[in-house]
Order: C-alpha cells, then structure tokens, then sequence
C-alpha cells in the first residue's frame, strides 16, 4: 500500500501466475525443462513488472518432474505398502532440482524470485490441505519481493505424504490472502472444449454447461487436468476471494501474458 502526498491511499493489485508445467517441460518424458520459454517469461513479467502498482506471487507446476514420479510411486494415496517413503524422497529431490533452475533461468532476465518451499509450509490430511503457514510469504510480499511456490509432495497427518497441485496450494493462500487477478500460463491457447475449439470466456451462465465439454489432461496428470483447474478457479471467484483469472499461453509470439498483468483484454480464456 503506498500513501500519496495528498494523502489518499493507493491499493496495489495481486496478482498470481502460475506456468503450467505442461507448458515448461513436456511430461511425457522426465527431465524436460524446456528453459527458452521460462526465460520468454521471465522476460515478460520483468519487463511488466511495477513494485508500485502490483504485488506478484508466482507459481510453476511440476510437470514431468513430479507428475511421472508420483503416479509410478501411487504417491497421492500416500506411503505405498513396497515403495515406503521413496516417493517423498524422489519427488522433493526433483521438485529442489526443477526449481532451482527456474529461480536461475528467471534470474538470467532479471526476474528475482525468492522460493517458499510448499512442504516446510503446508500440512495436508488424507489428501487435501489442512493448513499453511502464510508468514514468510506475506512477509516479502510486503518488502516488495516476489515469493516462488510450486506443485510439491507434503507431510499428510493420515496419509504419511500427499500431493499438493499448485491450483490447491493457491486455494489455499486465498483464503488468507484475497487476489485481485489469477493468470495461468498453460501449453494451449486456452480452455479448450471437447473438438478443440477456445472458449473464450467463463461465467455463471456457461459454467455448468462447459463442465461436460473440456478436455482432460495431455501426459502424466495427478491433479485433475484442465477440468479441474476451470473448477477450483470459479470456486475461488465466486466466493469473493478472486476478482478474475485469465487461462492463456505464452510462446514468443504472443503478448497475451503482458496485457493480462496490466488487468487488459488478453487472448485467451478469462473466468469470471
């Protein structure tokens, strides 16, 4: 919040962004990080970026990094009875190794993202999240940082370990932390519906409709795909806790990712 001199006050905008992973690494095959288009982004989001005007939060899903791993170690359903605790090793250790380089390749364009590690703050119980620990967060949002979450695998109270899906992780801030504007960067134009055509937008007159006609999730997907994303964001706008959210890609050609930081009509889907 800043106070003009003539002493009226100025709300800054919150905005969370989240890259999909399917747009980031192709999640049929392990080890994908496909670094061009973060640093497309990256770039993007630098150059939009106003300390004055907008408080960010970013996001970047797991994609093959953690997808594969958790759906051949079963690890949404916890501690498999052969594999133990393995998946929680592999999948952490992947998830540091993905997005230390992210932090890295964002840095390369002067995007500096400090990363708030989902698992030291979440707790989750029988698979949905129970808490999260907004301190650290809020704390470097109000110095005027940028925190970094992503898709992670948490300590669950019945489980053992669960997933937590990015689109779960910003349910959850946003029932302590209102957002102004979601933006989603996925690796198609949009939601898209069951013959491929975009749907450009999103409300409660076509809500329930749509639900019967979008597409799954292309490649390993533990977290419901694109269906279950539209849901969780028109669930967060209709209670209040988000004005708008905006589902849209991001290669090097579009401006899409620019004009939807800036609050602008952007190609794509918007919900709202």
């Amino acid at each position: 919040m800043r106070v003009f001199p003539e002493g009226k006050l100025h709300l800054k905008q919150r905005i969370f962004i989240k890259i999909g992973g399917s747009f980031i690494t192709d999640k049929t095959q392990s080890d994908s990080l496909k670094e061009d288009r973060i640093r497309h982004i990256a770039r993007v989001i630098a150059d939009t970026q106003d300390s004055e005007q907008y408080d960010l939060l970013i996001a970047h899903g797991a994609g093959a990094y953690g997808h594969i791993q958790a759906q051949n170690y079963q690890a949404q359903l916890g501690i498999h009875p052969t594999f133990l605790w393995r998946a929680f090793y592999q999948i952490r250790m992947d998830m540091m190794s993905m997005n230390l380089r992210f932090v890295e390749l964002a840095a390369e364009q002067g995007l500096n993202l400090i990363t708030v590690q989902p698992s030291a703050i979440i707790r989750a119980s029988n698979g949905s999240i129970r808490s999260i620990s907004m301190d650290t967060i809020s704390m470097l949002l109000r110095y005027g940082q940028i925190p970094l979450v992503h898709g992670d695998i948490v300590v669950d109270e019945v489980l053992g370990f669960t997933i937590a899906s990015t689109e779960n992780i910003l349910a959850a801030i946003v029932e302590k932390l209102r957002i102004d504007r979601v933006i989603m960067i996925s690796d198609v134009p949009g939601v898209l519906d069951t013959h491929g055509q975009l749907i450009e937008r999103i409300d409660e007159a076509n809500f329930f409709f749509i639900q019967d006609h979008l597409r799954g999730a292309r490649g390993s997907d533990v977290t419901g795909g694109m269906k279950e994303k539209v849901h969780s964001l028109y669930t967060m706008i209709r209670s209040g806790r988000v004005n708008k959210a905006f589902i849209l890609s991001c290669d090097s050609t579009e401006t899409g990712l620019a004009s939807a930081i800036k609050g602008e009509q952007a190609p794509g889907t918007v919900i709202c």
